[in-house]
């Protein structure tokens, strides 16, 4: 749909950015970019454009690039709090703590637009380490806003089980994430680890099952890859799934900065061949191999 508004309106910028922003969503970072590019080439005045550029080129670990997409974004006078907290994550990312610093605390002393929901979320995240039922509060209101949002959910349900304890709250809220976005990925494989961390190996492997058949990169890979390995406690035969999704994942690059302290695969951590995938994959990517992002 989008391909055919670009050909038939090559001038507007919407249509433009409008593609940008499915390529964006789909990973692929430098078609983003380009479509960015050209919306902005058609009209430069506008903050959006800007950010989701930033987006892609975080993406794509420019981040100093990235820091100035969004310096131009707050130039145009844009009220969304969220580019502060996109700017102190950009701004840590390149080096510069001190910016980073100064941003952070920009953001928190700003209070979102009531109809902004997406810099509730921001803020919310900025805010779960230290002061996670704050977190929570932001992730309520941007669901008050916006009852839909999958990205809200899935926060929410991230401060409720890694944050207060409370996983089956958790499941409860990924069960409506999972009803509304049956194909959100991370909604479905993010049920399935909390179902089997309490031991709920069925209907985890369901989730497991159905979330490959809709992705079957990296990062879901290793997420799945943990699934089967918490149910490997009362079946073992799953730990040979997750040895084999865990693999896949490492030597595509997604995992060697989590694997040695991630609590979900310590059920097959003693295995030999868990050090042995572990171990092949950073020899792999020690010498530039592996697949790239």
């Amino acid at each position: 749909c989008y391909n055919a508004c670009v050909a038939l309106r090559p001038g507007d910028p919407r249509a433009w950015h409008n593609r940008g922003l499915i390529y964006l969503k789909q990973r692929l970072f430098k078609l983003a970019e380009a479509d960015f590019d050209r919306a902005i080439q058609f009209r430069d005045d506008v903050p959006e454009p800007y950010i989701d550029r930033a987006l892609a080129k975080e993406g794509l670990e420019r981040y100093r690039e990235a820091v100035e997409d969004l310096t131009a974004a707050l130039k145009h006078r844009t009220s969304i709090t969220r580019v502060y907290f996109m700017r102190a994550i950009a701004r840590e990312k390149s080096g510069d703590r001190e910016g980073a610093r100064r941003d952070m605390a920009e953001g928190m002393r700003l209070e979102p637009a009531e109809s902004d929901y997406t810099s509730w979320i921001a803020r919310g995240e900025a805010r779960i380490q230290n002061d996670p039922q704050g977190a929570l509060a932001d992730f309520e209101k941007a669901l008050e806003i916006n009852p839909l949002s999958a990205e809200a959910l899935q926060n929410k349900a991230r401060v409720l089980s890694e944050s207060l304890d409370r996983p089956d709250d958790a499941i409860r809220v990924l069960d409506r994430s999972v009803a509304l976005h049956p194909d959100f990925v991370p909604a479905r494989a993010g049920r399935g680890v909390l179902l089997a961390r309490a031991g709920r190996r069925q209907a985890a492997e369901e989730d497991a099952r159905e979330s490959l058949l809709r992705d079957t990169r990296a990062p879901n890979l290793y997420q799945v890859a943990g699934i089967y390995a918490l149910n490997s406690r009362k079946h073992p035969a799953d730990r040979v799934e997750a040895l084999h999704l865990l693999s896949e994942a490492l030597r595509a690059g997604f995992g060697l900065d989590l694997v040695d302290k991630d609590t979900d695969l310590n059920p097959i951590r003693e295995n030999p061949e868990f050090r042995r995938v572990v171990k092949a994959a950073r020899e792999v990517h020690a010498v530039g191999g592996g697949d790239s992002k």
